[in-house]
């Protein structure tokens, strides 16, 4: 009930500036609050508090701080405190200040990752304070930070899955989904300036996101976001366009033979699955369009389908198939999304399936600098997402992602666990935190080091 209103609210210039001024104060309120802490070091507001596209009661207030290293206990008792600061004195959408709102990361580690967020040129933090006067940053690349906003784009229009083939049942679907489609389309622009590229340089690109941009405007003016269906093939041909424009041709092979991640791919990969998809698709789709290779595989409930080229036809018929399915999640790619955007080592190897002669091909990922780079980014701050780590398949899953990105240098001293499964082990979120925080000065540690992996080139 609350959303509808303030989405109606919304419609009202007045209520949206005054709805920015009260999130601004709250923003300064936090940055009080956490300056009162001598641990906190710093302190940034991203998202649409930096951006300044802010939807009053409907966006969040997104945070990062950076603290002094710190031993872990006294680390884990300033994290509680915190929270409890901030999860309580920004209502009424601070409420997950412990979770995916806020992100914490230590100094050393900021060092190390912190120039991902601060040397953006698009989407750059609105600083609160910072206590330093200098600190010595390690230098990240423009094609890690427009891989960056690639990966969001893709997570939009993965956002969009099967809903955007279907009509919106309420105005607020409707506008929320409208509204997810114009950012789309704005990092896809940002990643492409991350790597200073412009109107003058790639017209047809800035041409095609203009052209995007008009296209929803039209549907948010007539509150209509039936006309999303049609677009998503011209969204996926912009994304394509994107990582051409921003990032290298990767070393690997296309689809010409089998790909095998870190070595030989692991025996009894089963295709069957994927055999079963690649059937079901020939009869969908009739037949493969001359010119064009479809590569398929089947990963528990999500089929991942492989376009060269991507065909608008051969796309909007996958998603009008889609539309009409339960319990399964459409993923469609072209090759060169699917390397940099989708194959990495938590891929995994799976067997692919070319829909063309059936022929089978094991595909694999190496997780390259840049990619590296921006997990390291992500996984720092989960080790202080206390809450999460109540749960036991959240706590084994961010165990398991931090040895296999400490396997990337050969450091990884023991078998992941098994994410989901109960494990032996820590069982109070203190403890997890402990755990998790040894891993993670060791991988901060390691930063200087890369993995072998496609797009390894100096940036």
């Amino acid at each position: 009930m609350i959303q509808p209103l303030l989405l109606a609210l919304n419609r009202f210039a007045p209520f949206r500036a005054g709805g920015r001024l009260l999130y601004h104060a709250t923003g300064a309120l936090a940055g009080q609050l956490c300056r009162a802490l001598p641990q906190i070091q710093a302190m940034y507001l991203t998202g649409s508090m930096s951006t300044g596209d802010i939807a009053p009661g409907l966006s969040d207030i997104d945070i990062v701080l950076v603290i002094e290293d710190l031993p872990a206990g006294q680390e884990f008792r300033l994290i509680r405190r915190i929270e409890s600061r901030l999860r309580y004195s920004l209502p009424p959408f601070g409420q997950d200040k412990g979770g995916d709102h806020l992100m914490i990361y230590s100094a050393e580690e900021w060092k190390t990752v912190g120039a991902l967020l601060l040397g953006k040129r698009s989407g750059y933090p609105k600083v609160v304070f910072e206590k330093w006067t200098h600190i010595d940053y390690r230098t990240i690349g423009p094609q890690t930070q427009s891989l960056h906003h690639l990966l969001k784009a893709l997570w939009r229009i993965e956002s969009f899955d099967v809903r955007a083939a279907r009509r919106s049942t309420t105005r607020l679907e409707t506008l929320l989904q409208l509204r997810m489609a114009d950012r789309l389309v704005g990092a896809m622009e940002s990643a492409v300036q991350e790597v200073g590229l412009s109107l003058q340089t790639q017209p047809e690109f800035f041409e095609l996101t203009a052209s995007l941009r008009s296209d929803v405007g039209e549907m948010q003016g007539r509150s209509d976001d039936s006309g999303l269906a049609a677009l998503l093939p011209r969204l996926l041909d912009c994304l394509d366009s994107a990582v051409r424009c921003c990032l290298p041709e990767p070393s690997q092979p296309q689809w010409a033979g089998p790909w095998r991640a870190n070595g030989a791919a692991p025996d009894g990969l089963d295709a069957g699955p994927s055999r079963i998809l690649a059937r079901e698709l020939l009869d969908t789709l009739g037949e493969v369009p001359d010119g064009q290779d479809v590569y398929v595989t089947r990963l528990k409930n999500t089929d991942v389908i492989v376009c060269d080229p991507l065909s608008p036809r051969t796309t909007q018929s996958l998603y009008d198939d889609y539309q009409e399915q339960s319990g399964r999640t459409l993923r469609i790619a072209t090759p060169r999304i699917f390397q940099w955007l989708y194959l990495s080592a938590a891929f995994g190897p799976s067997k692919f399936v070319r829909l063309r002669d059936l022929k089978e091909s094991v595909v694999g990922g190496d997780i390259g600098k840049q990619r590296f780079e921006l997990e390291v980014y992500a996984m720092f701050p989960r080790v202080r997402a206390l809450r999460k780590l109540e749960n036991q398949a959240v706590f084994n899953s961010y165990a398991a992602s931090l040895l296999q990105l400490l396997a990337c240098h050969g450091n990884a001293r023991q078998t992941p666990p098994a994410a989901g499964r109960a494990q032996p082990g820590p069982v109070s979120a203190e403890d997890r935190f402990f755990a998790l925080r040894a891993r993670s000065r060791e991988l901060a540690g390691n930063m200087p080091l890369y993995p072998a992996g496609p797009g390894n080139s100096s940036t």
